[in-house]
């Protein structure tokens, strides 16, 4: 029997309590009536089967109105005994219900059914992500920034002869480079007047590149002549 179809029989069953001057419990029967939705095709067994599922996942404390429960084991009794079998089974599932301590109120017991029953609360939206910022490439290096930077690298190394000549490789590679990866003929001027000390007349980067080697060599030399003259102490 559909749920609805329980509904009316309880409804009908309190109006025959309270003909027979059983108000107190004609109230019970409307009570538990009110906890089901009057227009739901579902099966007695299957709500009935929802509402336990329903408990056992709260760990509701069992428990259910003594009262009522003898109200409805004595419907079930007489609607077998008239012949209203399907109305009797449902009683009888739906007492499946009752179980625990017999204190507990009948106002109680319906707002359990009824939290059972209530369909679950509807899921929050999904909060939209956040969108990404879009990723910014580093601006290019300053050229001239380069250039000075490179120059003062050689001038820091002057005196290192191991370290200005893998430098001087590198900046002699990056001379015959052209584009982004190479050095620009502006940009050798700039290392080379950083490295000399002064702007020199060069229009191709063979000539800067050689000026740098002398006047390391020069600067090496005179150096190691100075360490010289202090060794023998003249």
């Amino acid at each position: 029997m559909q749920v609805q179809h329980l509904r009316t029989g309880l409804v009908a069953s309190a109006e025959l309590l309270e003909a027979g001057r059983q108000s107190a419990a004609a109230d019970a029967l409307r009570a538990l009536s009110a906890a089901f939705d009057p227009l739901t095709t579902s099966m007695v067994n299957a709500t009935v089967a929802k509402i336990k599922r329903t408990w056992a996942r709260r760990e509701r404390a069992p428990g259910y109105p003594g009262r009522l429960k003898d109200v409805l084991s004595q419907l079930e009794t007489t609607s077998r005994a008239l012949g209203a079998v399907k109305f009797a089974d449902d009683l009888k599932t739906l007492l499946d219900l009752f179980q625990g301590d017999p204190g507990l109120t009948t106002d109680a017991f319906v707002e359990d059914v009824k939290t059972a029953l209530a369909p679950p609360p509807p899921k929050p939206p999904k909060q939209p992500k956040a969108p990404r910022a879009p990723k910014r490439k580093a601006p290019p290096p300053d050229p001239i920034v380069v250039a000075r930077e490179y120059g003062e690298r050689l001038d820091a190394a002057r005196y290192k002869n191991d370290e200005f000549d893998a430098l001087l490789a590198d900046l002699r590679a990056k001379a015959d480079k052209k584009g982004k990866a190479g050095l620009s003929l502006d940009q050798l001027k700039i290392i080379a007047r950083v490295f000399l000390g002064y702007q020199g007349q060069y229009k191709k980067k063979g000539e800067l590149t050689e000026a740098i080697r002398r006047r390391q060599l020069q600067d090496a030399i005179q150096a190691s002549k100075e360490r010289a003259i202090d060794k023998l102490g003249v």
